[in-house]
C-alpha cells in the first residue's frame, strides 16, 4: 500500500467454471510480493466457483485486499473479455519472446 493506503497493483480474475482451479489461482494473486486489490469476478458459473471463492476469500487474512463478486449473465464478461483481449495477447507474446530468447 502507498501512505495513502491504496494497493500499489491490482489483480482482476475473470473466472468461469473454475471449481477445480480457482483456489491455486487465488493463492498465486495472494502469493505476491506487493499490496495488491485481488477482485476475483464469477460470471455465470454453474459450478461451484463462486461458493469456493468465496469461503476461501472469508477466511483470508493478510497485506491484500480481497473481495468476490457474481455475476449471474455470462454476457457481462464479454465486453471486458473483447477491450482486455489485445492486452492480454501482447504480454503473452512478450512472454513467449523472453522465454525463447535466455
Amino acid at each position: 500500500m502507498n501512505a495513502l493506503g491504496i494497493p500499489r497493483a491490482s489483480i482482476i480474475m475473470l473466472t468461469y467454471q473454475a471449481a477445480d482451479t480457482i483456489i491455486a489461482a487465488m493463492e498465486g494473486a495472494l502469493s505476491q510480493n506487493i499490496p495488491c486489490e485481488i477482485i476475483v469476478s464469477d460470471h455465470a458459473s454453474t459450478d461451484d466457483t463462486f461458493k469456493i471463492a468465496t469461503k476461501y476469500a472469508e477466511h483470508y487474512v493478510g497485506v491484500h485486499t480481497l473481495s468476490v463478486r457474481h455475476s449471474p449473465s455470462l454476457l457481462k464478461l464479454l465486453p471486458c473479455l473483447l477491450l482486455c483481449y489485445p492486452v492480454i495477447y501482447s504480454l503473452f507474446k512478450q512472454s513467449q519472446r523472453h522465454t525463447t530468447a535466455g
